[in-house]
């Protein structure tokens, strides 16, 4: 996640600006849109990694686009001792409805804890890494990337 934010600043301070104001307005602009993005993710009361409902989103006026974040989560149940692997928009939405669930694999294991999380710009790397992390069929695999937060032992 640091490393989106630190590409996201690296942007706004490339952005040139102009002794007319037009581009620097441009760049304030910006940078209140990244720091709104920065908030939503990781100002929570509770600690956790999103706190809007809708999936965070800012405008970048330079370039006309909204950026959306993808998540792809491990959520494990101690009830059954079992991981859960998906992805989603919304994070925090998604975790109520495994925990509301009344049927499927997700309701067996109620409640479920969100254990490891990554962040994507676009819903196709997501949905990528998503099915690489559920061929790897490896609890051994799963447990090393969330204590170590990466998937390489050394």
């Amino acid at each position: 996640m640091h490393s989106l934010f630190g590409g996201l600043a690296q942007l706004v301070q490339s952005i040139p600006t102009s002794e007319s104001g037009g581009s620097a307005a441009r760049k304030e602009n910006i940078n209140g849109g990244l720091a709104q993005l920065v908030q939503s993710i990781c100002l929570t009361s509770r600690g956790s990694a999103v706190r809007t409902r809708q999936p965070p989103q800012i405008k970048v006026p330079l370039l006309g686009l909204f950026l959306y974040m993808y998540f792809v989560y491990i959520l494990y149940s101690s009830k059954i001792d079992k991981y859960y692997i998906g992805f989603s928009a919304d994070i925090n939405d998604r975790l109520l409805k495994h925990n509301r669930s009344t049927k499927g694999f997700s309701s067996t294991g109620k409640p479920w804890e969100i254990v490891y999380s990554e962040m994507f710009l676009d819903k196709k790397n997501a949905m990528k890494r998503e099915k690489q992390l559920k061929n790897w069929k490896n609890r051994d695999r799963i447990i090393t990337l969330i204590t170590s937060g990466s998937e390489h032992p050394d």
